[in-house]
């Protein structure tokens, strides 16, 4: 699926990650590769809030209020981070008019 931004998509995180946090910073164990990844304090809580959230947009207008980074900075930061968890298979990403409860 191809779409211009991945902030406005809903993100699908696979049944082959576990996820371990550790204060507060997080692990994720891809199971289908046996890989580990290692998020600082923002990665582990973007994780999180994508987790319950469901899509960047909702994520990053939490966020904002929570780090001294400027919205844009966020915004770039987080775009570039939900591709490379897309790339390395952890999460999928999905149009948000396939999920209506995920406003």
């Amino acid at each position: 699926m191809r779409m211009t931004d991945p902030l406005e998509a809903v993100a699908v995180v696979s049944d082959e990650v576990l996820v371990q946090e550790v204060s507060g910073e997080a692990v994720l164990l891809d199971l289908a590769t046996e890989t580990y990844f290692g998020l600082n304090p923002a990665g582990a809580r973007f994780w999180t809030l994508l987790g319950r959230l469901g899509r960047g947009e909702r994520v990053v207008a939490t966020m904002v209020g929570e780090f001294e980074v400027s919205e844009e900075r966020l915004r770039t930061d987080m775009r570039q981070f939900l591709r490379h968890l897309v790339e390395k298979g952890l999460v999928t990403l999905e149009p948000a008019d396939n999920h209506p409860n995920v406003a």
